[in-house]
């Protein structure tokens, strides 16, 4: 090594022992600067990780087959926030029915991670048919979690009565334009507007329905937009 980065190395190491802060990537700039004076320099920037979330309800108390049995609603809240975790998730877009929906909203609550929820029609006819209807205590969960999304004015409410399978198609093309919209939004650590990631995630069983499974038809719309597609298992 040079006699010049030798010293200018050291130099780094007495600042260090004397307590002042070591940016590592600075050392590491000077280091190639010294004996590359042509390099440019890439410093990493933080990039935010949006994700567009769709899910199965828990099961109906007569459900012939099982997809999301209410008694796993704990070890898929874990998983997802072990996805949530290891991914560096900064926002969440979902809607708010009964299980993988809610359970999503509350762990990015606990997280600090920014949500937004697209419902398909008004909120009190939402929580009827999609929340309360089935097994378990959803209910206050959807009213705290409505309240506090409202009020950060990420509440998104499309206006439609229907309950056909046009309608949900419809709105899980919402959400995932929703999430890209964020991903051109927001800054990077420095401030600057560019390409973050976007996800689509999958809480399922992992077989479709058959025609008309809202889910299976958000990992088509996905897709269709070239966007990754993750799985977390509900059984």
């Amino acid at each position: 090594m040079p006699s010049d980065v030798k010293n200018t190395l050291a130099g780094e190491e007495q600042h260090t022992k004397k307590g002042v802060h070591l940016d590592v990537n600075a050392t590491l700039s000077i280091f190639i600067v010294l004996m590359y004076p042509k390099a440019k320099i890439y410093i990493l920037e933080k990039i935010a990780m949006i994700i567009s979330l769709v899910g199965r309800r828990v099961d109906a108390h007569d459900a012939i087959v099982p997809r999301f049995p209410l008694e796993n609603a704990k070890i898929v809240r874990e998983r997802i926030r072990a996805f949530f975790v290891g991914h560096k998730i900064t926002a969440l877009v979902c809607s708010a029915a009964c299980g993988a929906d809610l359970l999503a909203l509350d762990v990015a609550r606990e997280l600090d991670i920014q949500r937004r929820i697209i419902l398909h029609c008004e909120q009190n006819r939402f929580r009827a048919i999609s929340v309360v209807d089935r097994p378990g205590e959803w209910g206050a969960l959807f009213d705290r979690i409505i309240r506090e999304v409202q009020a950060e004015g990420n509440l998104v409410i499309l206006g439609s009565d229907g309950e056909d399978e046009a309608i949900f198609a419809t709105t899980n093309g919402v959400m995932l334009d929703e999430a890209l919209t964020l991903a051109r939004q927001m800054p990077h650590d420095k401030g600057e507007l560019s390409e973050n990631s976007v996800l689509a995630v999958l809480v399922w069983d992992g077989q479709s329905r058959g025609e008309g499974d809202v889910t299976a038809n958000f990992a088509d719309e996905a897709r269709a937009r070239r966007l990754s597609v993750i799985e977390i298992p509900t059984r």
